[in-house]
């Protein structure tokens, strides 16, 4: 399998352990998504990445997000699927928007840039 922890694999399958592993298939692709969380309890808490397909076993990482007490809390992080570069960075507290939100272009180029302050829009600087 695709450079998957069995171990961590298994823990993910009976929802056991701090670090869980997981192939998830939720858009209905023939090839499925890896997915690396941590644990605290039942609620997801740390880091967690979601990976892309490829081939073989090769993969490139389409999500990376912080969690605290299973709420998004820090960074959410998405990247293009052909390029890999940054798609889009947002920073939330207890699952809502606070402090930037930042969109690139494929090529890495800042597009667009928001402030938020407990999930409202505060600012809108031009880039």
């Amino acid at each position: 399998m695709w450079n998957i922890n069995i171990l961590n694999l298994i823990k993910g399958f009976i929802g056991k352990g701090p670090v869980r592993e997981f192939l998830t298939d939720p858009d209905g692709n023939k090839l499925m998504r890896h997915e690396i969380s941590q644990y605290k309890g039942k609620k997801q808490h740390g880091c967690c990445e979601l990976y892309f397909p490829v081939s073989g076993k090769k993969r490139k990482l389409e999500n990376y997000f912080q969690v605290k007490h299973g709420k998004k809390h820090g960074f959410t992080e998405f990247y293009h699927a052909t390029t890999g570069m940054l798609e889009t960075r947002t920073c939330f507290m207890d699952d809502v928007r606070h402090g930037w939100r930042e969109v690139f272009d494929e090529g890495g180029q800042l597009l667009e840039r928001e402030l938020y302050q407990n999930g409202q829009l505060i600012d809108f600087p031009s880039t």
